[in-house]
């Protein structure tokens, strides 16, 4: 849905560990940020949540859709002129065969910008 129009993984790891890790680059000319807001863009948090969402799920290799967001939060705001890349770093266990336990985090270098629990469900 907005891999490769909003963003791109540049790189991407998964660990036995239940750890998934990776690094996103932002396309700051797309059409979302010239109306959230004009002259001062901002990635919207619906958006945030969507891209983990896409990200969880391509390095899965699988399709998934939230079916429980249990604490959402917006740390910092993300200005996509200045936060080109960003790091995308979610942990997940698995309850049963189809549903996964969420922890996600967007981050750079010295900066929390979203965080996210819940529980996704493989489609």
């Amino acid at each position: 849905m907005f891999e490769n129009k909003i963003f791109t993984v540049l790189k991407s790891n998964i660990s036995e560990s239940g750890e998934i890790s990776g690094r996103i680059k932002l396309n700051p000319y797309h059409e979302v940020f010239k109306g959230h807001f004009p002259n001062n863009p901002v990635l919207p948090g619906v958006v945030s949540i969507q891209i983990v969402l896409e990200f969880f799920s391509k390095v899965l290799n699988t399709n998934h859709t939230i079916i429980e967001a249990q604490n959402i939060k917006f740390l910092k705001i993300i200005d996509p002129q200045i936060h080109r890349e960003l790091n995308i770093i979610i942990k997940y266990s698995p309850l049963n065969s189809e549903t996964y336990k969420i922890t996600a985090e967007i981050v750079n270098e010295d900066s929390s910008f979203f965080k996210f629990s819940g529980k996704y469900l493989k489609k």
